[in-house]
């Protein structure tokens, strides 16, 4: 069993409504003329989940197995940087 330090936090996730098995979950990211209708269905839910710094066991992950893995990518950012909104989205868009 992999183990690694960590938190508790709450993350909203999308909720398994009975509407979602006849209609998508949907959202609309430009405005609507008024009453054309909803520019979302989604509704969420809290859930507490344990948050861990993954860094000292990213390699322990593989696609294949895990259905995701961590990767390296170059980047000019410091970590500081992505604390500042206006860099993040000239350099990133984020």
């Amino acid at each position: 069993m992999l183990k690694a330090m960590g938190f508790e936090a709450k993350v909203y996730y999308l909720e398994r409504l009975k509407l979602y098995e006849t209609e998508k979950p949907y959202m609309v990211a430009f405005e609507l003329p008024v009453n054309t209708g909803s520019t979302t269905n989604h509704s969420y839910a809290p859930f507490q989940v344990h948050m861990t710094d993954a860094q000292s066991i990213k390699d322990s992950f593989s696609l294949d197995v895990h259905g995701f893995q961590f990767e390296q990518w170059p980047t000019d950012l410091k970590p500081e940087d992505f604390d500042d909104d206006d860099t993040g989205l000239l350099t990133y868009g984020f």
